[in-house]
């Protein structure tokens, strides 16, 4: 077993302008440090291997986070509060049969929860609302998969996609484009349950 874990930040494209953190997560004190930023063009162009996994950040008003490992046929689902991924609770996989994951409306940003019926993880991020006067309702209101968050619920939700996902970071890689944008026809689409309150 690895002493670390080398973890690539998802981000919705608009935040990736600037480039992708990756961190070094230590596996036995939760440790999470930066370790290089990689660039959006490079990203783009070829993706990235000798990665683990995935830490998603949201963008307000939620500053807990969200460590994404493969194991076996399993993505598990770890929190990270105040900064350190929560190594004493066991994590949620996403292959559990009481695996639920949804999607809340909020005014200005939208809830999103993953649990397995005894251990429920919620975020709300911003990133799923662009608010200014001169946006349109679409933009204001951009589809359930802009925040990361939601593209990682959208890809959970679908067999193929979930599958392809494990398969990647099984093998150390990850192709950013591909798992980024909603819009590509990589795989057939399927609706994810979304409240609203």
């Amino acid at each position: 077993m690895k002493d670390s874990l080398t973890l690539l930040q998802f981000k919705s494209p608009w935040q990736g302008r600037s480039g992708f953190d990756r961190y070094s997560m230590d596996v036995a004190t939760g440790t999470l440090t930066q370790t290089k930023r990689a660039k959006t063009k490079k990203l783009l162009r070829k993706g990235q291997k000798n990665i683990d996994g995935l830490v998603l950040f949201p963008t307000w008003p939620t500053r807990k986070g969200l460590v994404v490992t493969a194991d076996g046929d399993c993505l598990n689902l770890t929190e990270v509060v105040r900064g350190r991924p929560d190594l004493a609770s066991d994590p949620i996989c996403t292959t559990d049969s009481d695996f639920r994951s949804e999607i809340v409306e909020r005014l200005l940003y939208r809830n999103f929860t993953f649990s397995d019926g005894s251990t429920q993880m919620t975020f709300s991020d911003l990133s799923a609302r662009l608010v200014a006067a001169q946006r349109t309702p679409y933009e204001v209101f951009p589809t359930p998969d802009f925040s990361p968050f939601a593209r990682l619920a959208g890809i959970i939700a679908n067999e193929d996609a979930h599958a392809k996902l494990i398969s990647d970071l099984n093998k150390g890689r990850f192709d950013y484009p591909r798992w980024s944008d909603p819009m590509r026809k990589t795989f057939k689409r399927r609706t994810s349950v979304v409240s609203h309150s």
